[in-house]
C-alpha cells in the first residue's frame, strides 16, 4: 500500500472515531447510554467536531492537489466519496421517518 494511501486510510479512521464521539453525546443527552461520563463527553465533542472539519478539509485539499489540473477527475472523486455516504444517508432517514410517523403520527 502507498504511503498516501495508509495516512488517508489512517485520516478516515480519525474522523470515525471524532463522529463516533459526537453520536455517543447525543446517545448520552438522550438517555441512551446504559452509563453517565460525568461530562466527558461534553467537554471532548466540540474538539471532535472541529477535529472532524480539520481533516475532512485536509482530505480534500489533498484530493485536489491530486487532481490539479484535471476538474473532471476531482469532482468524480468527490462525489464517489459523498455518494457512497449520502445514499445510504437518505435511505436510513426515509425509514426512520416512516417508523416515526407511524409510531407517533401526531409529532407530525
Amino acid at each position: 500500500m502507498h504511503r498516501h494511501k495508509r495516512v488517508f486510510t489512517a485520516l478516515d479512521r480519525w474522523r470515525i472515531a471524532l463522529a463516533l464521539i459526537v453520536v455517543a453525546l447525543h446517545a448520552e443527552q438522550l438517555g441512551l447510554l446504559p452509563f453517565a461520563t460525568g461530562g466527558a463527553l461534553h467537554r471532548m465533542a466540540h474538539d471532535a467536531v472541529i477535529g472532524f472539519f480539520v481533516i475532512s478539509g485536509y482530505s480534500v485539499m489533498q484530493s485536489a492537489s491530486d487532481h490539479r489540473g484535471n476538474p473532471t477527475a476531482f469532482l468524480a472523486a468527490r462525489f464517489s466519496r459523498l455518494y457512497s455516504l449520502v445514499v445510504p444517508a437518505l435511505l436510513i432517514t426515509l425509514c426512520l421517518d416512516l417508523i416515526g410517523k407511524a409510531l407517533r403520527p401526531d409529532l407530525y
